[in-house]
């Protein structure tokens, strides 16, 4: 890539993230849409956003859609979740279900706690995949390594029922790693 004209669309792109911060949004999105045009991931997530949340422009799943493909295609992490969240919802796109587990996969190989979590939970409940609680549980273990709060919850939840089938009462002696998982949530501000 061109390292002048990443330059510029991260001046445009900054540019436009502090005119967001300052609400005014239909500046920011055009900052936001100039880069995206330039090919610069950041800005197409932040584009999708307006798109999404109707800042700046007119509401537009599709666009919405569109950026954010285009986006989580240049690697920006973010918006392979949003991706995902548009296959597994059918925002701005036929639904899909496969499209959206390999993007949310993606994302959370790549790091984003908030996918490995949306892992955990279609494992749990067997939406989008099949139930599978052993993978499961190993998705909620790997976002709450990075501290993502209702992965603590649900961990939380799951030693707690282990305790109970094992006829301990940890948790009433504060001995339970329940207890230590229900207070970082709590901290982090889980439910």
């Amino acid at each position: 890539k061109n390292p002048a004209l990443m330059a510029e669309c991260l001046k445009i792109a900054g540019e436009g993230l502090k005119l967001y911060k300052e609400k005014v949004y239909d500046k920011a999105f055009e900052k936001f849409y100039d880069a995206a045009m330039l090919g610069y991931p950041t800005a197409m997530f932040y584009a999708g956003v307006c798109y999404h949340n109707g800042e700046g422009t007119e509401q537009d799943s599709v666009m919405a859609f569109r950026m954010f493909r285009n986006a989580a295609n240049g690697g920006e992490i973010t918006s392979m979740h949003n991706l995902a969240n548009c296959y597994a919802n059918g925002y701005g796109t036929a639904r899909n279900d496969s499209l959206a587990v390999r993007w949310y996969r993606s994302a959370a190989d790549s790091g984003y706690a908030k996918s490995m979590t949306m892992l955990a939970k279609c494992y749990e409940e067997g939406v989008l995949i099949e139930k599978d609680n052993k993978k499961s549980h190993a998705w909620y273990s790997r976002a709450a390594e990075n501290k993502e709060p209702y992965a603590l919850y649900k961990l939380g939840c799951h030693q707690e029922r282990m305790d109970s089938l094992a006829g301990l009462k940890k948790r009433a002696t504060r001995k339970s790693p329940a207890v230590e998982y229900f207070t970082l949530a709590a901290t982090l501000k889980s439910p």
